[in-house]
């Protein structure tokens, strides 16, 4: 009911003869502090489901299954209410974005909802136009994605224990997913081996994030000559070796050895890594065979 509230809201908001609704007074505050950003936090059912079901998680989260949540349908509220309030509704938002980063930083392990929400909220407020295939292509002006990137979420992907607080470190892993192509060359090469480190978290969620984030960022084409990708094969190979070892570890466990998003990680990095691979190739067989025995019984 409370989503279904929200998406006739956001049709009201995003028509230019219905927005002046939201115009007077404290309305379009009330709407953003009492309806939209309660709605933004995630629910307990969420929280199990990651720990507990991580490939349902996964389907909704990051494959964007979940327009029938009120976390989807409050973000497409707040969308809606930025077509024509854009500046306000950033203003109004950019205080509590602030403040949860506060709270966070002064007690991570009790407040990380506060960053999820945050996380969640940056992403939302950006995003002002995004595909399937290249993530977040147009931003809001409001917002700088480069900036947050190196403030709030290279330094959570940059903490040396892999296995604390994972739901936080699978939002960042996903916040870099969606903004690989509005970040430079040097912030793709500097993620990619934190990418490559969170293939060895025990938690099935980070570690699929990492992959695919992985075989992300090796797509995006460099800025100056969109024939060549952003991040070479000069890049890739001092980490090779260790970057096969972590992928093949996750497809030969019990768990996950059917993670299409860690064999699309080892397709794409075998791919641009060119005649580099060559070293590799009996491995590669070798991991290959074992898997497809595995799943063909």
């Amino acid at each position: 009911l409370v989503g279904t509230a929200m998406r006739f809201l956001s049709t009201l908001a995003a028509r230019s003869h219905h927005c002046s609704m939201f115009e007077g007074g404290d309305t379009l505050k009330i709407v953003c502090e009492q309806v939209i950003l309660p709605n933004l936090f995630l629910r307990e059912s969420d929280v199990e489901e990651f720990e507990d079901n991580p490939e349902e998680y996964i389907r909704k989260d990051i494959e964007k299954s979940d327009s029938a949540t009120r976390r989807r349908a409050a973000c497409d509220f707040l969308q809606a209410l930025c077509i024509f309030f854009e500046s306000q509704v950033i203003a109004l938002y950019s205080q509590y974005i602030e403040a949860m980063q506060k709270e966070y930083l002064q007690n991570p392990t009790q407040n990380w909802s506060k960053k999820d929400t945050c996380i969640f909220l940056v992403l939302a407020l950006a995003s002002k136009g995004e595909t399937q295939k290249l993530g977040i292509t147009k931003t809001s002006s409001f917002i700088s994605i480069p900036v947050f990137y190196a403030n709030s979420i290279l330094p959570e992907l940059q903490n040396l224990d892999v296995n604390s607080l994972p739901l936080i470190k699978a939002d960042c892993l996903k916040f870099l997913i969606y903004v690989r192509n509005q970040l430079d060359r040097d912030a793709l090469v500097k993620s990619l081996p934190e990418c490559a480190r969170y293939l060895s978290s025990h938690n099935i969620v980070v570690q699929t994030y990492a992959a695919h984030a992985m075989e992300r960022l090796l797509l995006v084409r460099h800025p100056a000559d969109q024939k060549h990708t952003a991040i070479t094969k000069n890049d890739l190979i001092p980490y090779a070796q260790s970057m096969y070892d972590k992928l093949f570890q996750i497809l030969t466990s019990d768990k996950s050895y059917e993670n299409e998003y860690v064999m699309r990680a080892v397709m794409r990095f075998s791919s641009s890594l060119h005649e580099g691979v060559l070293p590799y190739l009996n491995q590669l067989m070798d991991k290959l065979v074992l898997i497809l025995r595995r799943s063909s019984r």
